[in-house]
Formats: C-alpha cells, structure tokens, sequence
C-alpha cells in the first residue's frame, strides 16, 4: 500500500508503508547432492522476499529424521548426519498466514568413504 503525501503545492511524494502481504510463492534449495556417512551436511532453504509476509514457518522432512519445524525470517538452515548409505529424501515447505509453497523431493546420495591404498614402487 502506498500513501501519497503533499509535500508543496503540485508535488507529492510516495513512501511504500510495508511489504505487498502474501504467500511464499517459491523455495529456492541449496546444499550438497552427495554426502558421505556420518558427515554433517548443511541445506539451505530461502523464500522470495517481496511477496512472502513474516513470520514463515519451515518444516523440513528427511530420510531416518524427525520432521522439524523451524520459525524463522525468510530463510532457514538444517544440518543432516546420515548413519546409513543409499539415496535419501528431503522434502521442505514454507508457510504463513496466506498460504505455502513447497519443494522436493531433493534425492541426496549416501556413499560410504571409500580410501585406496597408497601403493610405492
């Protein structure tokens, strides 16, 4: 909403008073596609600013975790630590009072370290 003030005499000028009120249309995702077991990998997750009202909750699903629910600005951040190796999922979804936008599955592969022996002639 804008609000038009008389400043002089045939001039106005125009202060925005707040972001335009909506839903997080879109989630952008980052973080590492492999990962190696029982290593820390941190996902990011970010929503538009212009048009996404705060608070926005995010809720993260993955493979053997719990579901979490994190109250944040307008992005949000999660470390993952798999004990086991194969393909894992994570989905995430924003949300406020006008409506969510989601994104996944996220296919993350879980390799185990593999170390070659070092071989001298």
């Amino acid at each position: 909403t804008y609000f038009a003030r008389a400043a002089q005499p045939l001039q106005a000028s125009i202060t925005p008073e707040y972001y335009l009120a909506g839903p997080p249309l879109s989630i952008a995702f980052s973080g590492m596609l492999s990962t190696f077991v029982d290593h820390p990998q941190t996902y990011v997750a970010r929503v538009d600013q212009l048009t996404s009202t705060l608070p926005i909750t995010f809720v993260w699903e993955a493979a053997d975790h719990p579901v979490l629910t994190v109250s944040d600005g307008l992005s949000s951040s999660v470390t993952y630590t798999w004990t086991t190796v194969g393909p894992k999922e994570i989905f995430v979804t924003a949300y406020n009072t006008y409506g969510q936008a989601s994104f996944g599955p996220v296919l993350i592969l879980v390799v185990k370290p593999v170390f070659l022996p070092l071989v001298l002639r």
